[in-house]
Order: structure tokens, then C-alpha cells, then sequence
């Protein structure tokens, strides 16, 4: 019985969030991460179509790109192609 509490509990711990996502009305405030836990994305909803400032995320942890959304289409990307480690704007 001990070995199944414990193989149940590893596996458990072993899932990853790869999402958060809080609601409030029509709006969402959406998290996204890789698998290593680093913040991947992060932005808002407003029904269900990205509105607003969206950053985005290496694996380091460094802004490679924000792009700016209105009712879901995006109307401006900044980024620098030529050092991704950081934007220009």
C-alpha cells in the first residue's frame, strides 16, 4: 500500500504547469512557460482573442520579442533579429 502512495505522489510531482490562466469578466490574464519552468508568454485575453502587450520568452528567461494585439490581430512586433537577447524599440 506504501508503494502505491509513493508511486502515485512521484507522478503527481512529475506533471509540469505549462499554463495559467486567470479570468475576470471577458478578460483573461494568460501565463505560459517552458518545460525547464521559465516564464515562456505571458499576456491578456479579452474574449478569447489577444488584446494588448504580449511579451514572449526564451528558454533563459530573456524578452525576445513583444508584440502588440488588438482584438486578436497583431498591429506591431518588436524585436531584434540581430541579438535576440534583447529588443529594440
Amino acid at each position: 500500500m506504501v508503494k502505491v502512495i509513493i508511486i502515485i505522489c512521484s507522478f503527481i510531482f512529475s506533471l509540469s504547469i505549462d499554463a495559467i490562466t486567470q479570468v475576470k469578466g471577458d478578460t483573461s490574464k494568460v501565463v505560459t512557460y517552458h518545460k525547464n519552468g521559465t516564464l515562456k508568454s505571458e499576456g491578456t485575453k479579452i474574449k478569447k482573442f489577444r488584446h494588448g502587450s504580449w511579451y514572449y520568452y526564451d528558454e533563459e528567461g530573456y524578452l525576445i520579442k513583444m508584440v502588440k494585439y488588438k482584438n486578436g490581430r497583431m498591429v506591431k512586433e518588436f524585436s531584434n533579429e540581430r541579438h535576440p537577447k534583447t529588443i529594440t524599440r
